[in-house]
Order: structure tokens, then C-alpha cells, then sequence
């Protein structure tokens, strides 16, 4: 078995067991970078597009709840993504 589709079931499995976290004082965001760069050429154009695999990380700083959730990417728009998916 590959580790994307063992990361792929872990995934669907942990998202069934997990609650949703609960309200949070002070919400800490961080990124962590998941490897190395890689190459991939573009099918459009042809050419060769820097990808590079960060994740953001949120954290309940007040300690509480730990590490509340990981989202792939690290702009600004990654952290309004998964904010607007908490209650």
C-alpha cells in the first residue's frame, strides 16, 4: 500500500472519530513545511511551476485543547478557509 492512500484512509477515519473543537481564547497559527520543493511542469503551458508543500497549523495557545486543526497551504486565504468551517 502507498502512503497516499494510507494517508488518504487515515484521514477519512480520524475526520469520523474527531470533534469539532470547542470555543478557543487565544488561537495560535503557524506553518510548517511538509518536505522538500518539487518541480512539476504545468499541462497548460509546458512550463515548470515551483510547487512548494506548507501546511498551516492551529494551535489553542491557552493549552487547553492542543493542536486544533492543519490545513494545506499558508496564505491568508488557507486561514479564512478554516476558520469560516468552525462553528
Amino acid at each position: 500500500m502507498s502512503w497516499p492512500i494510507a494517508h488518504c484512509r487515515f484521514v477519512a477515519l480520524a475526520a469520523q472519530m474527531l470533534a469539532e473543537p470547542g470555543p478557543v481564547r487565544v488561537l495560535g497559527i503557524d506553518e510548517a513545511r511538509r518536505g522538500k520543493p518539487m518541480w512539476d511542469r504545468c499541462e497548460t503551458t509546458g512550463e515548470y511551476v515551483r510547487q512548494d508543500p506548507w501546511d498551516t497549523v492551529f494551535v489553542d495557545i491557552s493549552g487547553r485543547q492542543d493542536m486544533l486543526g492543519q490545513q494545506s497551504g499558508r496564505t491568508s486565504a488557507t486561514v479564512l478557509c478554516w476558520l469560516r468551517a468552525r462553528s
